[in-house]
């Protein structure tokens, strides 16, 4: 009884002992795709104008931070009518970029994304909105590391795209 006593003891004291002897390996990193989500980190100030009538004008901010390390950017967006907060990646196997945001006023999103060259897209699909099924899209357009423009698209129950707005962001920082 006395050797199994100190065999436990002498076992419980080696096993941190051989974890931390053990090689660590590095943490991953993300890769190229992931990176290409820099270009919206910052703070950046956007107008917009509907397009779908009444012609009005909107503002918001959007601010992009990195979570901890580095496979996404988590947004924050606020204007006069609401706010919504973001966390974007990129998906290797789907070969493409992900986000899930959801918005002071209780809805979410699931947009998925595609970059080529300087154009983002991203489409929402299956959104039902007062009763009817729509699709939304947006492109966006990195003209410089400071600005981009955008357009806002959207199919209602099947029906041709129409565009419900456009506006430019400026990076302030």
């Amino acid at each position: 009884m006395r050797r199994l006593s100190l065999v436990v003891v002498l076992f419980v004291l080696a096993v941190p002992h051989l974890a931390f002897g053990q090689a660590q390996t590095a943490p991953p990193k993300p890769g190229p795709e992931v990176q290409q989500l820099a270009a919206w980190q910052g703070t950046w100030q956007c107008a917009g104008e509907s397009k779908t009538g009444t012609q009005t004008k909107s503002e918001f901010s959007l601010a992009c931070e990195w979570a901890a390390g580095g496979f996404f950017l988590v947004c924050r967006s606020a204007s006069k009518t609401g706010e919504w907060t973001g966390i974007w990646g990129y998906n290797p196997e789907a070969k493409a970029y992900f986000g899930f945001r959801y918005y002071s006023d209780g809805w979410t999103d699931f947009p998925k994304g595609w970059l080529n060259g300087k154009t983002w897209t991203f489409v929402f699909e299956d959104e039902h909105r007062g009763g009817k099924a729509q699709r939304r899209q947006v492109t966006q357009v990195l003209e410089s590391p400071t600005v981009l423009t955008f357009q806002w698209d959207r199919s209602v129950e099947g029906a041709p795209w129409t565009t419900t707005a456009v506006g430019k962001c400026s990076k302030a920082k």
